[in-house]
């Protein structure tokens, strides 16, 4: 197995290929937290809203704005 440093000054960019609705939403939290507990959910809302309204694919981002953003 092969071994990924990540460094602050890497970049990533959200592609997203559908949009969420509120149910959706919801069964993210109610269904699939206890599964796959806060800190998945809370990146994947973090991916989520990097997106602008109505846009498919987020700017170029680094992970110290990541890191930053989820303290």
């Amino acid at each position: 197995m092969t071994s990924v440093t990540l460094l602050p000054a890497d970049i990533y960019q959200v592609v997203n290929k559908c949009l969420l609705n509120d149910y959706d939403k919801l069964v993210l939290s109610m269904l699939y937290m206890p599964i796959i507990g806060n800190t998945a959910i809370t990146l994947y809302n973090t991916f989520y809203n990097e997106l602008k309204a109505n846009n498919y694919m987020s700017n170029e981002l680094t992970h110290h704005h990541l890191v930053t953003n989820l303290g």
